[in-house]
């Protein structure tokens, strides 16, 4: 098994490139990716649930889904609700989410032609909420 303390910064990236991709992936292959345990996962999930929410950020959490469904599984709106989320309906929410985070791992394209292409960077080099290295308030 991964070694626990290095697993929240690469549970971080691996949402961060599924966001980026515009992709889901179960409970199950994710455990499987991070070599950690069903259990432990689920616990740094919550976790990130509770820290996004606290800084009103879309959930991560939500680009995981259960087997055999696109949708997360119960214990992600259990604890949505625990932290004051309102469901009135689990795909809406989900979707809500989702597209929320692929928004945010779009490439920022800076220039006078059309907005580029979501897949004309390389998955490694956009900007997201979660990860802006600074803040100078020039561009160059």
């Amino acid at each position: 098994m991964s070694d626990a303390a290095g697993l929240p910064p690469r549970l971080t990236a691996h949402l961060a490139e599924l966001a980026a991709l515009g992709q889901t992936q179960t409970y199950g292959a994710m455990a499987r990716a991070l070599d950690c345990r069903m259990g432990l996962l689920t616990a740094l999930l919550e976790e990130m649930m509770e820290a996004d929410t606290v800084a009103h950020h879309p959930l991560r959490a939500a680009l995981l889904n259960a087997r055999g469904t696109t949708l997360p599984a119960p214990g992600f709106f259990a604890k949505a609700a625990e932290l004051g989320h309102v469901i009135p309906d689990p795909a809406a929410f989900t979707l809500y989410h989702r597209t929320a985070l692929e928004d945010q791992a779009r490439p920022l394209c800076i220039s006078a032609e059309p907005p580029c292409a979501p897949d004309s960077s390389p998955v490694g080099h956009f900007v997201s909420k979660f990860h802006i290295p600074h803040k100078t308030g020039k561009l160059g």
